[in-house]
């Protein structure tokens, strides 16, 4: 049974890698499918959402990129509620904060309101839920802890996969407003089984004496400061946190306005959102996928990454000469196998490119970077739709934008690069819960 008592001293701590760490994975699998999902498939809703006020496409366009936006740039808050207080109690707080949020904008009157109900509400409570999950899950587990956070991973890919054609039914059957209410209902039921996020865990002795250290280290550089901007005279970190930042600006406004253009070229409504379907299948297999590949010894994550934005840019490119239903389901897949290989490979780069002590900071301003472009790109993308009457300019840009976050990293050959922080052997860092606070310490 779950045991809602999460500091009983006489119970007996879980056990790392057991039979409960894999059902904890589990449970956030389904949690992080459930939210990730249903921002992922939002396109879905924004033709209706623009028909329904009569707006253009950039002010609808902003709904989605302030609520990623908020996903990324939150993050911060989230962990230091999650260290406060408790994995299970943050990720119920992130699902309610969504339900909430999608109950209010089946409400609203005007398009304004989705900003501060869907992107408020919406953004900030997912944020929530996908912070835990990565917590709860790391610290389950020490010797597959690499494998448990690749499932995790997949599960946006396949809440895309499950809610696109899902929204799209339930809004030719029951119009928006009871479509909102539904996923409202549909995302707070994935969020109970957050219920056996039970934080009494049993860490490994030797991983708690890591812990320690690197903590004890950490803490004598950043004593006076939150972030070490100091990685940022690393020259493969400030090269790849750019390239991620271009790589979101590239791929952010594609999978929002897809459906949209689909449907102005001519496909009925039920085959454009299956489109995201498809892009959500096709990245789910390519992230475990370009996991493995990852891990193995001779293989560069940084070449990988350009294979797979360069797979994201022509796919983009190609799809404004799309004009048949085969041709959108081959540009779909092939930019969700893209978009998989991308998002592995770069993390592994941004974890990989500085020190231990130092990678907390890495990875939280490339993402802190990244939630600018985010925010800016399918609002941008919109505008460039509604000036020229035509999304076909707006892909040819965002094509050359994913073109130029294939080549940036080929800077990194003109600069000279700071061998002491590339040869540590490259293992995954991951943050963990330990005596009430989050902390980042390497995979066992």
């Amino acid at each position: 049974m779950i045991c809602f008592n999460q500091r009983g001293p006489n119970r007996p701590k879980r056990q790392q890698d057991s039979g409960w760490s894999y059902l904890v994975c589990a449970c956030a699998f389904v949690c992080q499918a459930g939210n990730m999902g249903l921002i992922l498939s939002f396109g879905v809703l924004f033709p209706v959402i623009m028909e329904r006020f009569n707006s253009k496409r950039q002010d609808i366009a902003w709904i989605s990129s302030l609520a990623y936006f908020l996903l990324l740039f939150s993050s911060p808050v989230a962990g230091r509620l999650s260290e406060k207080f408790s994995c299970r109690f943050v990720t119920m707080l992130g699902v309610l904060s969504s339900t909430v949020g999608l109950v209010l904008a089946s409400f609203a009157k005007s398009a304004f309101v989705y900003y501060l109900t869907y992107s408020l509400f919406v953004g900030f409570g997912i944020c929530c839920v996908r912070v835990s999950n990565f917590l709860i899950v790391s610290k389950y587990f020490c010797k597959r802890k690499p494998f448990a956070t690749g499932i995790l991973t997949s599960a946006a890919g396949m809440g895309l996969f499950v809610f696109a054609p899902l929204t799209e039914s339930l809004l030719d059957r029951f119009g928006l407003e009871k479509t909102l209410r539904f996923l409202s209902g549909t995302v707070f039921v994935t969020g109970i089984p957050a219920l056996a996020y039970d934080p009494n865990v049993q860490e490994n002795e030797s991983n708690n004496a890591t812990i320690q250290l690197q903590q004890e280290k950490f803490n004598e550089r950043t004593q006076t400061k939150l972030v070490d901007c100091s990685v940022w005279r690393v020259p493969t970190f400030t090269v790849f946190a750019l390239t991620f930042a271009l790589d979101r600006f590239g791929q952010s406004p594609t999978r929002t306005h897809l459906v949209k253009y689909a449907e102005e070229q001519g496909l009925p409504a039920y085959s454009s959102s299956r489109l995201l379907m498809y892009f959500g299948l096709a990245s789910c297999i390519a992230r475990l996928v370009a996991g493995c590949v990852c891990d193995l010894t001779r293989v560069n994550p940084r070449y990988v990454f350009q294979v797979g934005s360069l797979i994201t840019a022509v796919s983009v490119i190609l799809l404004p000469l799309a004009n048949s239903q085969t041709r959108f389901i081959l540009c779909s897949v092939f930019f969700g196998v893209g978009n998989g290989i991308t998002l592995t490979s770069m993390n592994i780069v941004l974890l990989n490119c500085v020190e231990a002590k130092r990678r907390a900071s890495a990875f939280g301003l490339a993402n802190f970077l990244s939630s600018f472009s985010v925010l800016s790109s399918p609002p941008l993308i919109g505008f460039i739709a509604d000036e020229f009457h035509s999304y076909k300019p707006a892909f040819y840009l965002v094509g050359g934008v994913l073109l130029a976050s294939t080549a940036l990293p080929f800077v990194i050959f003109c600069v000279k690069v700071n061998r002491r922080d590339e040869r540590e052997p490259q293992t995954l860092i991951m943050p963990v819960e330990n005596h009430g606070q989050i902390q980042y310490v390497s995979s066992c």
